[in-house]
This record gives structure tokens, sequence and C-alpha cells, in this order.
């Protein structure tokens, strides 16, 4: 295809108003453009070829996992309301349905008990599949109320757009959020050598002005929180114990006790629960009944302050076992910059997500949606719900946010671009038409670039169409001479057999579907 006839506004100017580098390299590119008071991205030919591509891959992988293609029409419900209507005996379980809706693909798979293991197959296959194209994808694990959630994201610049903010370690690769699992934590028990005094801190009612009344560091201190757990209509006060160094994540607190929701409790629930203000609460004397549970930082802790439950005033020398315990203990640490990896022990840093796909248990069904199947029981069942999406808009703007500049053979529009740098008549302009020609006929997906456009330009859009593979075609006396270019190799490509030369350089060329 020639380029002077495709839709692709290419440019060597940032659209306005745009972080994100992968959005500017595709409307940079001529993929897209970015709508601002929308926050959305429009795509031109090439980016729409280039997302046909991306599901192409998901379809694949969901037929591979075992996964059957439905239409919903844009039903709001999507493979909720077929599924509602269809799964109606034991027999028909395991299924998994996959949906698309706009520019994802939603996943539901109905059994009667989930293994677990249907969480990681088709995310493992995607991550088998993009890691073979030079990319560096995670597996995301956060809690969630009906059980964890996994999602496979790949790094993104700063500012990336729809991205998640979250950690990483440098040494081993792992990648996460504050709310990832911390890894075991639980250390030996510590003697305490102090005895349970108390202590006068009139206004100390943070962790950094108790340390400095008390001259203490702060992981010598203890939080006691109140939160307020709601389920449904139902609400209780918990208490949860933390290091005086560490935050409590929120959504490994709903987790554990499978809520909708959980926040700070208020000053009436607190004074309905203890009787008393906040900021000087502690976990030594609680009312008989009330459920407390321990980040796994917090067990076998020894001479710590901890508040007396009572303004102004805390207790010095507390020890687990011997001053206060816990109802249950489970890991409630919000990852932060610095602390360790859960893998390997190395300091994570400050990382941005591009989620491309997720997997989440689903356990709340939405109003009108009701599945049940009958069993050997012969008595109706609801079946173990998982419910996924692959965002392809997510794949597509990673991949120009990725490493390499250049989108992988099989995902890109065209597999070569051929671009002459002579004048219209010259022996490269003639060449390169040959070479389109020819290199169309072998099978290649071929852009020429015919435009005849300013050296800048050219140069810019050699790169900036981020296409696999790149010919350069010169005048070179009374002929022409042309160079491939594959990633970061160049190599000679002899004009009178260059699709045999490629597919020797390639071994296999990749079918990829032109606009």
């Amino acid at each position: 295809m020639r380029l002077s006839t495709l839709l692709a506004p290419t440019s060597r100017n940032n659209p306005g108003k745009v972080k994100d580098r992968a959005v500017i390299a595709l409307v940079k590119g001529g993929y897209a453009l970015y709508e601002a008071a929308s926050d959305k991205l429009l795509f031109l030919p090439l980016g729409q070829v280039a997302l046909e591509n991306v599901f192409d891959l998901f379809d694949d992988l969901c037929r591979h996992d075992g996964a059957q293609s439905i239409d919903s029409g844009g039903h709001p419900q999507g493979a909720l309301a077929v599924a509602a209507r269809v799964v109606k005996q034991a027999e028909q379980l395991p299924l998994t349905l996959f949906d698309r809706q706009g520019r994802c693909l939603e996943l539901l798979r109905l059994d009667a008990e989930q293994s677990g293991e249907e969480k990681t197959s088709l995310l493992g296959l995607l991550r088998n599949e993009l890691e073979e194209r030079g990319l560096d994808p995670v597996l995301i694990e956060e809690p969630h109320s009906s059980g964890s959630r996994l999602r496979l994201a790949l790094r993104g610049s700063e500012k990336a757009r729809n991205a998640i903010d979250g950690l990483a370690c440098p040494h081993c690769g792992w990648g996460g959020t504050a709310h990832s699992p911390a890894g075991q934590r639980q250390g030996e028990p510590m003697e305490p050598s102090l005895s349970l005094e108390e202590a006068h801190t009139p206004g100390a009612d943070t962790i950094a002005e108790l340390c400095r009344q008390l001259d203490v560091p702060p992981e010598r201190t203890l939080k006691t929180m109140f939160y307020a757990v709601e389920k449904g209509a139902d609400r209780d006060v918990v208490v949860v114990l933390m290091r005086g160094d560490c935050k409590i994540s929120n959504a490994k607190v709903a987790a554990f006790f499978g809520a909708d929701s959980v926040r700070f409790a208020t000053p009436v629930e607190l004074h309905e629960t203890m009787g008393t203000l906040g900021g000087y609460l502690g976990p030594v004397g609680l009312p008989e009944g009330v459920t407390i549970v321990a980040d796994e930082n917090v067990v076998a802790i020894a001479d710590v302050a901890v508040g007396a439950n009572k303004p102004d005033h805390h207790l010095t020398g507390a020890a687990w076992g011997r001053d206060f315990k816990a109802t249950a203990v489970a890991d409630l640490l919000a990852l932060e910059v610095g602390q360790p990896c859960p893998t390997c022990g190395a300091a994570l840093e400050e990382a941005c997500w591009r989620v491309v796909a997720d997997v989440t248990p689903l356990k709340d069904l939405p109003e009108g949606i009701d599945i049940t199947y009958r069993g050997e029981d012969r008595k109706p069942h609801r079946p173990d719900l998982l419910r996924g999406h692959l965002d392809g808009e997510a794949l597509l703007l990673a991949l120009f946010d990725g490493q390499s500049p250049w989108l992988p053979l099989d995902l890109a529009p065209f597999q070569i671009l051929v671009t002459p740098w002579g004048e219209p008549e010259s022996p490269s302009a003639r060449a390169a038409e040959s070479l389109e020609e020819s290199l169309t006929e072998a099978g290649f997906a071929v852009l020429h670039d015919d435009r005849f456009a300013k050296t800048a330009v050219r140069e810019a859009d050699f790169e900036g169409l981020a296409l696999p593979i790149r010919i350069a075609v010169t005048d070179e006396g009374d002929g022409a001479r042309a160079k491939v270019r594959l990633g970061d190799e160049e190599a000679d490509l002899p004009l009178d057999d260059a699709p045999h030369a490629l597919l020797h350089l390639l071994g296999e060329p990749c079918d990829c579907t032109t606009p």
C-alpha cells in the first residue's frame, strides 16, 4: 500500500495536553488522534489494524484455553446475560465464554468449583506470548472480598494513561501494588526487657509526635486503628494492629473480613465501642468481644509504645502475648517504596503499570441476573464464577511504551516499510516501487512511503511508523542500493532477490492483515 493514499497523518510535533509517552508515539506515528475533551484515543487505519491484530492474538489464546466466543451485541452484562439463559445442568460445566466489548474482551468462566488454576491459565498463556515478543509482563496479585484478583501488567512510563500506581523490584523483577501480598514477615519472638508503664504524652496523637516525646523510633511504636467493616446492611467495628512505621492496606482489611467496604470508625462508633476518643487508643485492656486483627509484623513484638486508652497518655514497654494479643493474624501491610521485596528482599521502587488483563472472582451478580444449575442432588446450585478482561487498547499502548520502538511482526499493521530517499523518477524511487511489488507478491504486508516529503519528515517517519522491518532505498550512481533494518540490526538487501533475502533473515514471515 502507498502511504500517500493512507489516512496516516504523521507528525514531528507532540500533541497538545498529552503526557503519556505511548499516546504521543501513537499520534506522531499516524495511528490515532487524541481528543482532549473526552480523553479518548480515536484510532485511524494503522491503529485500527494493529488493534485487530491484538484481538486476533487474544482470540487465539482464549480458544487455546478452551473458551468459546459469543457476541452479546453490546449487552451491558455481556457473557453473564448469555450464561443466565443457557446454563441449567451440571453437565454444561465447566464453561468459559468470551465476548468483545469495545476495546476489551470480557471473559466469564463458570464451574461447579474453581481449583484456582483457572485464574492463571489464560494469563499465563498471554504472559508467555508477550515475553516471546520481547516484553516483560508481571503478574500482580491483590486481595479481593471473594478471593485474590490477578492482573497481568506491563511497566509504563511516567504519567501513563489509565495506568495504576505500583511497585517493582529492580533485582528480581517482582511487580505489584501497595496491596499485593507482602510475603512472610513473622519474626522470632522478642523477650520483653521493659515493664509496662504509663507515660504522659500531651498532644501526641500522631506517631511522629509520640516518637518525639518518648524518644523512640517509629518501629518501637504500635498503631491501634478502629475500622467500620460493612457487609451489606451489617456493620461491625474492629481493631487492626500495625507496627508504627508501617501503613495499613484497607484493601487487605476488607478482603480479610470479606467486606463490601471498610473505613475508619467515626467518633460516635468509637464511643459506642470504647467510650473514649481516638488518638490514644491501644490494644491493652480492650473490651471483651472486640475483634482484633494483627499484622504479621506485630506478632512477637516487645518493648513498644501503645495507646493507654485515655487522653494524653501512652503505655511504654508493651509486649505481645504478655500485655495484649489478637483474635487473628494476617497480612495487612500496605507495601511502600524502600520496603523489602516480598520475593528477594531488595528495596522496592516506584512503578507505573499498564494492566492488559485481569481475572477476578465474581461473588455478587448484578440485579436481574441469576445463574443456577441443577446438581446431582437435583437441587439448584450457583456455579463459581470468574470474570476477566483482556484490554486491547492497553496492550497497544504498552507496545508503544516498551523497550523496543518497533512493533512485533504479527501485531504491526504492516510488516515492512519501504522508503526511497531520492526524488520522483530517481533510481531509488523506481527501485522502491519494484520492491513493493515483489515483496507483496511474496506474501509480505508492505507500506511504501511514496510521498517524497522533506528529508527530516522521511527520517522521522522511518522510525516513527514503528514497523518492524524498514528498508531504505538510496541512489548510488546510476542505480540504487537498499539496506534493511531489523530492530537495531542493518544489512544490505539485494534488489534482485529481496524476498528470498528477507526470508533468510527472518526464518518465516508472519501473515498480517493490511488496512
